[in-house]
């Protein structure tokens, strides 16, 4: 009787599935935890006539489609920012791969890109090609400083990043002092 007095449209539906992925993404939970019966039952009591996604539905095209909402989000906050900075940090991440992530502030941080580098070097002359195609990508005539750690291969970073872009200023982080 209650799936006659509750009803949850096509467009209700999808929704629902896209808050409730978008809850899923940014608590970092399994996408197998509401699998479990007990949660399963928790929101049929909530909302007899709403199906959770499946795990297979949430790491498909929920999570394809919450990616594109922020890739366009971040886009538009980078588009109309007047002025922008790039900061830049490298770290090994649990599979052992070296990751170097580069976020822009915009005031507000954007992970703009991670690069996963293999087993190339990372030296001064790898990082400041990468800045620098980071830096032409979003538009040199709006990056104004440089943030990195103060490791030597970031600064011969800055130095190939300052000769092509001057009005640039590199600086160390004072966090990695």
């Amino acid at each position: 009787m209650e799936r006659f007095v509750d009803y949850v449209g096509v467009d209700e539906k999808k929704k629902l599935d896209a808050s409730f992925a978008r809850a899923m993404f940014a608590s970092g939970l399994p996408l197998s935890t509401f699998s479990n019966p007990y949660w399963t039952a928790f929101f049929s009591s909530l909302r007899p006539s709403y199906q959770i996604p499946s795990r297979y539905f949430l790491g498909g095209s929920l999570l394809d489609e919450e990616f594109k909402s922020c890739t366009a989000a971040n886009k538009l906050q980078v588009d109309n920012a007047p002025a922008l900075g790039i900061m830049t940090d490298s770290f090994t991440n649990v599979r052992q791969e070296s990751v170097i992530d580069i976020v822009l502030t915009t005031p507000r941080p954007v992970l703009y890109k991670q690069i996963y580098r293999g087993v190339t070097r990372e030296t001064g002359e790898y990082l400041g090609t990468e800045l620098k195609m980071a830096i032409t990508e979003v538009g040199p005539d709006k990056v104004w400083i440089l943030v990195t750690d103060n490791a030597s291969n970031m600064r011969v970073a800055w130095e190939i990043v300052t000769r092509e872009f001057p009005h640039i200023t590199a600086v160390g982080c004072s966090a990695h002092c």
